[in-house]
Order: C-alpha cells, then sequence, then structure tokens
C-alpha cells in the first residue's frame, strides 16, 4: 500500500477515535440489523492447510473481543428465527446477528464456548455433507493435495495432465491453480479429477482421520440446537451455484434439508449461499424449501427487506487496531 493509502487508514482510525463520529455511525444502525459472517473460529496454526486454502478463521480471543465490544453498545442480538417470529428492533435500537457459514467442529467447540459465555445465541449454516464424514468435501480435499511444496508439484502436474483442455489451467500453479479448480471449473470435472488424485496419492487413512478431526459430528448440532441455537443449510456438498445447474443446486437444497430433519428432527427454514453464488431465478426455487435466504451483500436488513435476500456483511480479517475493529462493526467494512 502506498502512503497515501496508509495516511487514508490512518485518518479512518482517527475518525472512530472520535466519539461524536462513532456516535454518528451508531445512529445510522438504529432501527436496522446488522448480520456479521464468520467462519472458523479457532488458533490460525491449528489445520493450516484450511487456512492456506482460503477458509477465514478468527481466532477465539479475537471473536470474544467483537462480540463484548457489541455487548457494550447494548445491541439488541437476534436470530433468523426469531425475524421470522417477527421481532425486530425498534426505531432506536440496534439489531445485529451472529452467523458462520461452513460449520466445521471448532464452530460448535471453541465457537459455542465463547457464545456459553458471553450468553449469546448465534446461526449455524451447516454444509451437511460435512456431517459425520470420513473423507474431505471436495473443496477441502484441493487444500490437502496442495498442502505443501511437493504435493502442490505433483497435483499441478496431475491437474495439467486430466484437465489440460480447459484454458486457465496452464498457466496457473499452487493457491491460483486451486482458487481457478474451485471458482471456475465444473464441479463435476473437478470431482472426476478428484477421485484420479484420491487413487494417485493413495492417502485414504489421513484424509479420513483429518476428516474425523475437523467435521461436527451429529451430536455437535443436537447440542447446539437444544441450547437455542440456530441451525441453517449451506447446502450439502458447498457447490457454486454458478458451477452447477439448475437441477443439480435443487438436489443440494432437498439434500441438505432432508439431511438436518434427520438430525435435529425439525427442517430449516434459512439457507445461504455457498461463495454467495446465486442467480435472480433462484428466488422461486429456494423459497421451496426455506422462509429465507441469505447473501453475503454488504447491506443492513431492514423492516421491509426481501426474505430471500438477506444481506450480510463478512469478517473481513484480523483488525490491526481497535479502531479499525470498531470501524468493521459498525459499518461493515475496515
Amino acid at each position: 500500500m502506498g502512503l497515501a493509502g496508509r495516511i487514508l487508514n490512518r485518518s479512518k482510525d482517527y475518525l472512530f477515535f472520535n466519539s461524536l463520529l462513532e456516535n454518528f455511525w451508531i445512529e445510522r444502525l438504529r432501527g436496522k440489523v446488522a448480520c456479521l459472517l464468520y467462519h472458523r473460529v479457532d488458533d490460525l496454526c491449528n489445520y493450516p492447510f484450511l487456512v492456506r486454502g482460503g477458509i477465514p478463521v478468527i481466532p477465539p480471543e479475537d471473536l470474544e473481543k467483537e462480540l463484548r465490544f457489541l455487548i457494550e453498545k447494548d445491541v439488541l442480538f437476534l436470530t433468523f428465527e426469531q425475524l421470522r417470529k417477527g421481532l425486530f428492533p425498534g426505531a432506536s435500537q440496534i439489531g445485529f446477528i451472529i452467523s458462520f457459514d461452513d460449520c466445521f467442529r471448532d464452530n460448535y467447540t471453541t465457537g459455542l464456548e465463547i457464545l456459553k459465555k458471553l450468553d449469546l445465541k448465534a446461526v449455524f449454516f451447516q454444509s451437511t455433507g460435512m456431517i459425520n464424514a470420513k473423507d474431505l468435501l471436495w473443496e477441502h480435499a484441493l487444500y490437502w493435495y496442495t498442502r505443501d511444496k511437493e504435493h502442490r508439484r505433483v497435483f499441478t502436474k496431475l491437474v495439467q495432465e486430466v484437465l489440460g483442455e480447459y484454458l486457465g489451467i496452464g498457466s496457473r500453479r499452487d493457491q491460483a491453480l486451486v482458487e481457478y479448480l474451485r471458482e471456475e471449473v465444473p464441479i463435476t470435472a473437478v470431482e472426476n479429477f478428484l477421485a484420479i488424485a484420491k487413487e494417485h496419492f493413495h492417502e485414504e487413512a489421513e484424509l479420513r482421520q483429518i476428516a474425523e478431526q475437523i467435521y461436527p459430528q451429529d451430536v455437535h448440532l443436537q447440542n447446539v440446537r437444544a441450547l437455542g441455537h440456530e441451525i441453517g443449510s449451506h447446502g450439502h456438498h458447498h457447490y457454486k451455484r454458478s458451477n452447477i445447474d439448475e437441477g443439480r443446486f435443487e438436489q443440494e437444497l432437498t439434500l441438505s434439508s432432508k439431511t438436518l430433519e434427520q438430525v435435529l428432527g425439525e427442517r430449516p427454514a434459512a439457507f445461504s449461499y455457498p461463495f454467495n453464488s446465486y442467480f435472480e431465478s433462484d428466488d422461486a426455487i429456494c423459497s421451496k424449501y426455506f422462509l429465507q435466504t441469505v447473501t453475503v451483500d454488504k447491506a443492513y436488513i431492514e423492516i421491509g427487506t426481501n426474505s430471500l435476500r438477506l444481506p450480510r456483511f463478512t469478517w473481513p480479517g484480523p483488525a490491526k487496531n481497535p479502531y479499525r475493529r470498531r470501524r468493521w462493526l459498525l459499518t461493515g467494512s475496515i
């Protein structure tokens, strides 16, 4: 970042040091709901292949600091379930929803302990293919097979041999290649490649062991639900909508919904789009299975907000100082 950018950021930090300007931002929030999105809650040194792959992880002490800041501001903590029941902040109140996507085991252990400590309720959007899984989901397998230099070398060579017909393959390496496979290549081709990679690497025992460590069991979800938290759907396989057709998208919704019903005894009423990828026509499909669908479109929820397009703000990463943290929590950006 250049000098001008650093000066601008320092200026913004100073503005949030000014209590009058902080109050201005707080006033803008009154009568609205800000939904914050987090992913993993864990120490950064745990499971570095997931961190390297790009799954956001907030250290537990940082999450606690952020939630304590909101508690000090006397905000009204809500869930999407409570919105469905008609609860909404009054004109003088500020509403916040705390949500998690993907939902690894650490969300139900480390994350839950913080919520218990602060007596808060949250919404867990679960990718149901992770529940009780004995193998890694396709996305996490991509990260696993590129976890070190030697694996990346072999992985890159194998991708070029199997998927070389895709124009972006030959020019990409390492993380750029993983991102291209995750974001741009049809999921059928990616999964076919991963089946070949699994045979090539012969790491079935390691894959099973790591899956059993990082993924939740059904008892984790049952415990969280019994404590009053909400559990929604985040699809089954965590497919990016733009990489699957309409039929497969609907299969994802039905499979995830039925899986959660089997685990919890009730169907989820809310769904969040993996990768925030969706089409305009998806409202009609989602409304067959859910009362609410949730995006990451960086806006506040107001009284008239479409229940099939409820926006959230995603955690932008570690704050360099308390003023950056305030900026994120009060404006949705850093």
